[in-house]
């Protein structure tokens, strides 16, 4: 499957208009890929670059598979206690970049996280549950293997540090604190190595790439339990409508593992967000975007907007199913 999924990204970005000679240049719109792809270009040697990231996703519903699974049948067929009906994830990530030469990038991320989910109790009754807070921070590097005919395949390496936290409790309807599920802790609690490869091609008007990235878990965290690994395939082409305007269409797949261990304080039976055999999966997503790169008092600065729809979802569930993502995005280079 892994290696098909390889396959089908390469051919899709290799299908785009052949590059025209010359050398590619991240100095026009579409020089950057579209905003919810990370670590996607090098700098020249002494650059900087600042970046704030703003994503938005929200999830409405359940699936097993790919069927859709109401909340009374998560109560009443599969025997949960409650059943989440709706939750929204917003992020906030702050990226600083510096090229100590034109071949090596190095990039530290810091992130804060709000979550919010609507809970069906049973019996007519709801309830909402939340966590905000410092997520998981980033430190790693893009080093350039190849620079040529406009194109150029670029070495991702980096290292998620766990500095969000995995012991975030909410309160139940009885007002009682309890441990919130898997997908509302703010961080993985463990030391995750994140390796990947990304290739970039540019015509005149047309720019288009692909990208594989990991997410490897390594250890136990303090919680007992260790989440799933996760790949991420991603291949898109970006149309440079102006001098300062472009607009791309992605694809992405993303498979992820299940939680391995459990956390002693979650009930498994409370609701499919602590259970630990609801947590793995695979998604399909299309991502519409458009960045802006500006010129004059203004040079040096880029914004970019992306959303971002499922069009095919396989859970290890019952789960929650992704409805839409929204990233929009600021970056200014020097």
């Amino acid at each position: 499957m892994k290696a098909r999924l390889v396959i089908s990204t390469l051919l899709c970005a290799i299908s785009l208009p052949v590059q025209a000679h010359g050398d590619w240049t991240s100095a026009r719109p579409d020089g950057h890929a579209p905003m919810g792809v990370m670590a996607d270009h090098v700098h020249s040697q002494s650059e900087w670059m600042l970046a704030y990231q703003f994503t938005h996703m929200s999830m409405s519903g359940l699936r097993d598979g790919s069927d859709r699974v109401s909340s009374d049948e998560a109560i009443n067929d599969y025997g949960y206690n409650a059943a989440p009906t709706d939750m929204d994830m917003d992020m906030h990530m702050l990226m600083l970049m510096y090229a100590p030469t034109d071949r090596l990038t190095l990039m530290i991320m810091a992130h804060y996280m709000d979550n919010t989910m609507d809970m069906d109790m049973g019996g007519g009754m709801t309830g909402t549950m939340e966590t905000s807070g410092m997520g998981d921070s980033f430190a790693g590097g893009i080093y350039k293997l190849l620079d040529a005919e406009r194109q150029q395949v670029l070495l991702n390496f980096g290292l998620s540090i766990p500095t969000g936290s995995t012991d975030e409790t909410v309160e139940n309807m009885m007002g009682m604190e309890m441990r919130a599920g898997y997908a509302m802790q703010l961080g993985s609690g463990t030391w995750d190595l994140m390796p990947g490869m990304t290739w970039l091609g540019q015509g005149e008007r047309w720019s288009w790439g692909s990208q594989v990235m990991a997410t490897l878990r390594t250890g136990e965290n303090s919680e007992d339990y260790t989440l799933g690994d996760e790949l991420r395939f991603t291949a898109w082409g970006a149309r440079k409508l102006t001098d300062w305007l472009s607009a791309s269409l992605r694809l992405e797949q993303v498979q992820f593992g299940n939680v391995d261990g459990a956390d002693p304080e979650m009930n498994p039976d409370a609701s499919p967000a602590t259970d630990p055999r609801n947590q793995g999966g695979e998604r399909t997503r299309l991502g519409l975007g458009a960045n802006v790169r500006f010129s004059g008092p203004l040079a040096g600065h880029r914004v970019g907007l992306e959303i971002i729809e499922p069009v095919r979802e396989r859970l290890d569930g019952p789960q929650m199913s992704e409805e839409r993502t929204i990233t929009a995005a600021w970056e200014y280079a020097w």
